[in-house]
């Protein structure tokens, strides 16, 4: 795997086919108690990670907050939240399911610039939110948190692993190594290697990194082997802090 490009590497799936896509799946229709039932614990799996989260009192940022799982979770523990994402039902699912003066949505596009002013943010969440982009979108979107972060701030990440072959590792066209379009979008796989190179330890200091497999609604850290469960899927869990 990562070896071998496709001869025509040019992205097909346009912006519009991919907001109509996440539109699609988050209109489904949900209620509150089915938002928390989907909570998978990911913000509880390592206790360093626990910590600083109880000791934010700042607004915390939920990148790709989807229909509003982790922002649910954190409001229901006392955060106050801002939940961004570029579609426009997932959003609506938030406005509808959780209004608490604690939220607040923003609709925007991780392609561009952060609408935010430069160290803004203690701390900073993304589930499985930033591993849809090409390597020089990944590493703008890295750009932007470090600018918006502020120093010694907490970004917490979960992102596909390349372990993660039961949902798309290796498979589809290759646009890039480990970037595909697979099942109707793009997908970036991460292993240890790539993510040490996207967050360079001259800006980024690891606190930890794991990684996990997804199985229902829970997450646990695992040791990959045999693991031959076609509904398993594999992540890494990260937490870093800016220098």
């Amino acid at each position: 795997m990562g070896e071998r490009f496709d001869d025509d590497r040019k992205e097909t799936i346009t912006e519009e086919q991919k907001a109509a896509r996440w539109d699609a799946i988050h209109s489904r229709v949900t209620n509150v108690e089915k938002i928390r039932q989907q909570y998978d614990g990911w913000l509880e799996t390592d206790e360093r990670l626990a910590k600083q989260l109880e000791q934010c009192k700042t607004p915390i940022l939920d990148l790709g907050c989807g229909i509003g799982i982790d922002t649910l979770h954190l409001v229901e523990n006392g955060h106050r939240v801002i939940a961004c994402d570029f579609s426009t039902e997932a959003l609506n699912q938030v406005k509808q399911n959780i209004p608490n003066e604690k939220v607040k949505v923003l609709k925007f596009n991780m392609k561009e610039k952060f609408p935010f002013g430069s160290e803004l943010f203690e701390f900073i969440i993304a589930n499985k939110s930033i591993h849809y982009f090409s390597e020089k979108e990944t590493k703008n979107l890295i750009h932007e948190l470090y600018r918006i972060l502020k120093t010694n701030g907490i970004f917490a990440f979960v992102v596909n692993s390349t372990n993660d072959s039961n949902f798309g590792a290796g498979q589809g066209k290759m646009l890039e190594e480990n970037f595909y379009e697979v099942r109707g979008t793009t997908k970036r796989f991460f292993d240890e290697e790539s993510l040490k190179n996207f967050f360079d330890n001259e800006h980024w200091e690891f606190i930890y990194m794991k990684e996990d497999e997804i199985q229902g609604d829970r997450i646990k850290t695992i040791q990959l082997q045999n693991n031959s469960d076609n509904n398993k899927k594999i992540t890494w869990t990260c937490m870093v802090r800016k220098k």
